[in-house]
């Protein structure tokens, strides 16, 4: 019994305080997981989207890729531009939009999804690049226009399809990933420039089409109330009948805009709807402060 109780006395002597134990535990945890990290930035670093990352990334083909849909993003504004000399709500235009700008359409919308997607796969957190602000842009800018030229919406005199043509507009927001480009080459001083003449171009070209949009849809608006009231009365005969504006192209809203703009005001053009003549006062108010 008392070797027992001397033994038990040895043993508590030489057992190590609880914090002691404590601190070792944690710092053995901390260590196992660290070594998990590590082990997983190692699996990471070999894993495809990884590896097809750095391919990307040394080649500089990134930066092409960038290019490319800067170029895109543009070519998707022209086609609406090329469009509005081809608009089928007007009455004084009997052409349809040429096969050419569909089908251009389309091409460009497919590069759109394949850079979606390619930049999906190599993104490190693939469910916060599903809710990005890029992301976004690309199903605002693309998915109306796919309905479009795929057929889902078919009538082109439909309001809401005159407006679903509109959204296409936006992809050229896209041209801001031309700053990423500047920044991974370290030239700071003509990224500002580059920032300050896309915001420029962008705000011109995104004013005129708006206007443009909102004008010519209240102008057809306008034709089928009134032949709702006289049906004997052709497009053409009550557009030259009556004093609610008339079917603007886009050269005629650029010119308007820019002469809105620099306060040179013509007003051989001016809009005729109280929306656009809104969207003119909140283009201007913007227009002056971002300058």
């Amino acid at each position: 019994m008392v070797e027992d109780e001397e033994d038990e006395i040895k043993l508590v002597l030489h057992e190590e305080p609880p914090v002691f134990k404590t601190t070792e535990f944690a710092y053995t945890k901390r260590k196992m997981e660290e070594d998990e990290d590590v082990q997983k930035q190692e699996l990471s670093k070999n894993s495809l989207p990884a590896r097809l990352q750095q391919f990307l990334s040394e080649n500089q083909y990134d930066d092409y890729i960038e290019i490319l849909n800067v170029v895109t993003s543009s070519l998707m504004w022209l086609c609406f531009a090329v469009g509005t000399y081809f608009d089928p709500t007007n009455p004084l235009y009997e052409y349809e939009t040429p096969v050419v700008i569909k089908y251009t359409e389309i091409i460009l919308m497919m590069f759109i999804i394949v850079d979606y997607l390619l930049f999906w796969f190599i993104s490190e957190n693939r469910i916060f690049y599903i809710f990005s602000q890029q992301s976004f842009l690309t199903y605002l800018a693309n998915i109306p226009t796919a309905l479009i030229r795929f057929g889902v919406v078919k009538d082109v005199r439909v309001i809401d399809t005159y407006l679903l043509n509109l959204w296409k507009i936006f992809q050229t927001l896209s041209n801001y990933r031309l700053l990423e480009v500047f920044a991974r080459r370290n030239m700071n001083a003509k990224r500002a420039l580059v920032r300050l003449i896309i915001t420029a171009a962008l705000f011109f070209l995104l004013a005129a089409s708006i206007i443009l949009t909102i004008e010519n849809h209240y102008t057809y608006g306008e034709i089928l109330a009134q032949q709702l009231i006289d049906s004997t009365l052709s497009d053409e005969e009550y557009l030259a009948s009556t004093n609610i504006g008339k079917f603007y192209s886009i050269h005629d809203i650029l010119y308007y805009i820019m002469v809105t703009f620099t306060t040179v005001g013509y007003g051989d053009i001016c809009p005729a709807s109280v929306i656009a003549r809104y969207a003119t006062i909140i283009c201007m108010v913007c227009f002056l402060a971002s300058v």
